[in-house]
């Protein structure tokens, strides 16, 4: 990806860290600290078919189900895994608000269109988008082939963890710079072009699983694979330092995470190269970290990486930024203003504050609504 973006506003809503504990089989009473946006990704990964009429509209569900069940069994793990992995990047338009739910590992994003209807938020409408949508390179000539059907970062030249970082930061720029208005089209889309986008969306899904199943059957080394999954999580759950030193030069950053992301850490992608597996992990309870383990067919761990996609990202953009002087700094605080359809003044103030997202509502200079991710 060569685009060049110019500074901006780093939503760190991108990376929305979620507080509750996260089961792989049922929601705790710790959901209650998610605001419904966070909500939402959580109960979609455990259960889709059971949350899409949770919190979609009925016109909204009546799509899901005529547009995206079709193509999906009613608890189909590759959804689960797009909602387990995406991150969050609010967005407003005209009092309208959008959460976008970027999966970074699919290079693809869910556009969803929320109303609050005394106080009950609900999905109004959705599109599944992938990257290429978003970076507008779907034209009338655009032809899916073995090669664009795969993700962007397994596209690019160099080393795996540097075109991740590359691709993370490039596809985050275009999602956060760009305004509501720019993505708002998409829900007018055709049948055919939504059904062109989630299709190829899909063969993305359906490679990382055929990825995953061809080397691991080829080498038929699954128990050996789940062995080193297994210790890595040991070591890291008992805090054994010398231990994890031995593969990993963040085994003393590895140890130190907190007990439930090291509990959550699932395989994302499964790729080999001659003897030797190259296998993320990323965690759903915090999907901006991923671990890069690199693991011999015999099952031994040859090294273990932890990588924050948005500390990457920043560290590249700080790069970027030193090397062009003339550039100044992003901002971490935008507003937003428009006259509602009343003529009332309406300001949207987006800044990052201890860590958070915060969006603030103010109507005629007075706060209606302050949204935290």
């Amino acid at each position: 990806m060569t685009a060049k973006f110019s500074p901006m506003i780093i939503l760190y809503a991108a990376c929305t860290v979620l507080v509750a504990s996260f089961s792989s089989t049922e929601a705790t009473s710790d959901t209650a600290k998610m605001n419904v946006f966070q909500s939402f990704r959580y109960e979609m990964t455990l259960a889709h078919d059971e949350a899409a009429p949770k919190f979609m509209s009925e016109k909204a569900l009546a799509k899901w189900n005529s547009s995206v069940m079709p193509s999906f069994a009613p608890r189909d793990r590759q959804l689960s895994h797009f909602f387990a992995f995406s991150m969050l990047v609010p967005k407003m338009n005209q009092g309208d608000f959008y959460v976008m739910y970027f999966n970074p590992w699919i290079d693809g994003v869910l556009l969803t269109k929320w109303k609050n209807a005394g106080g009950d938020w609900r999905v109004e409408d959705f599109y599944f988008a992938p990257g290429e949508r978003v970076r507008k390179e779907i034209t009338p000539q655009f032809v899916v082939t073995n090669r664009n059907a795969l993700p962007v970062w397994l596209r690019l030249n160099g080393t795996l963890v540097r075109s991740i970082n590359q691709y993370y930061n490039d596809m985050s720029l275009w999602l956060l710079s760009k305004d509501a208005g720019e993505y708002m089209g998409w829900l007018s889309l055709s049948a055919a072009e939504r059904a062109f986008d989630l299709k190829l969306l899909q063969m993305r899904m359906r490679a990382r699983l055929a990825l995953a199943v061809m080397n691991i059957s080829k080498t038929n080394s699954g128990s050996r694979l789940s062995g080193a999954f297994s210790k890595l999580k040991y070591d890291a759950l008992t805090g054994d330092k010398q231990k994890l030193a031995s593969y990993s030069r963040h085994g003393a950053v590895i140890a130190d995470l907190p007990a439930d992301i090291t509990k959550t850490w699932r395989e994302n992608w499964y790729l080999r190269k001659g003897n030797t597996f190259s296998v993320i992990l990323s965690s759903p309870l915090q999907p901006n970290l991923f671990l890069f383990m690199s693991i011999l067919d015999s099952g031994k761990i040859e090294g273990v990486l932890l990588g924050d996609l948005e500390i990457m990202a920043l560290q590249l953009r700080n790069t970027r930024f030193k090397a062009q002087p003339a550039l100044t700094a992003p901002a971490l605080r935008k507003v937003q203003t428009y006259n509602d359809a009343k003529g009332n003044r309406v300001e949207v103030i987006t800044e990052k504050r201890d860590g958070k997202v915060i969006m603030t509502t103010r109507v005629n200079g007075k706060v209606t609504e302050v949204l935290n991710f």
